[in-house]
């Protein structure tokens, strides 16, 4: 709304309207969103005791317990932020949804 009021302006004073430019184009939007599912998909399955928890509460590794504890939530949290960053960062890892 703004740029058509500008437009209107400088229309007036036979000036011609300079071209709405975009900041982002499509792939830079598209880039920013699969790091985003990335990241959901790393937290959902690192979640301590959804598919495993290291250190478990009873072992030192248990499947599947839906239980955690302080330590195995540092112990994911580390993992999670590794993990992140080999596979965004050195890797390059990308998804792409069409």
């Amino acid at each position: 709304m703004l740029h058509s009021s500008k437009c209107r302006l400088l229309m007036k004073d036979k000036i011609p309207c300079p071209p709405i430019i975009s900041t982002e184009d499509d792939d830079a939007k598209e880039q920013h969103v699969h790091v985003q599912v990335q990241g959901l998909l790393l937290f959902i399955l690192l979640s301590p005791g959804l598919l495993f928890q290291l250190p478990g509460n009873s072992r030192t590794f248990e499947f599947g317990n839906f239980q955690t504890n302080g330590k195995a939530i540092v112990i994911h949290t580390l993992l999670f932020f590794v993990l992140f960053t080999i596979l965004i960062l050195a890797v390059g890892i990308r998804i792409y949804a069409d």
